[in-house]
């Protein structure tokens, strides 16, 4: 149930909940910093549009919508990381939703992520026909694929080379997890 509290292997305690209209600029901060400071995302921090009141609308639009969740990880009072779930929207493909997990580097390395995807899978569970949820993670990233591993996630495939960072090829690990 959210929101949920968690103590951190660091002993801080992290607050999970849902996001708010009233989160739309933090948002556009947390955004930026985790751009800057991983290499794991698919777009690149000049490609990152901040806009606060588009953040905005994403967020109203998602509000208490049950295909959807929009998670967010608060630690002293700042906001940390973010978990986003769409379910998909085509009749044949409703069945499943993509997952997309984000943490700011100085909260890694702590069961932030895995606390969020605890909640996360919690909450999914308690949604009729949802039974599949995908996501797709780095090569680069082993941290996070071990992660997804423990939590039940298998990978479905390779899409090798399919993203460039640095000018370095990397390959994108397509996993999924049944309910």
């Amino acid at each position: 149930m959210l929101p949920t509290y968690v103590t951190l292997r660091d002993g801080r305690r992290a607050i999970l909940r849902v996001a708010r209209a009233s989160d739309a600029e933090k948002l556009t901060v947390l955004n930026r910093a985790i751009l800057v400071e991983t290499d794991f995302h698919i777009r690149e921090v000049d490609e990152y549009g901040a806009d606060p009141q588009a953040e905005k609308r994403f967020i109203e639009s998602m509000a208490g919508s049950a295909d959807a969740l929009y998670l967010l990880a608060v630690v002293d009072d700042e906001l940390a990381g973010l978990l986003l779930f769409q379910r998909e929207r085509y009749k044949r493909m409703r069945h499943g939703g993509g997952l997309g997990l984000a943490i700011r580097l100085p909260y890694q390395r702590v069961g932030l992520g895995t606390a969020m995807l605890e909640a996360f899978l919690d909450w999914v569970q308690k949604r009729p026909g949802i039974e599949k949820v995908k996501l797709e993670v780095f090569s680069t990233n082993p941290v996070a694929q071990r992660i997804y591993e423990r939590l039940g996630f298998v990978v479905e495939g390779v899409r090798q080379g399919d993203v460039r960072v640095n000018g370095r090829p990397v390959d994108l690990i397509l996993m999924a997890k049944f309910l």
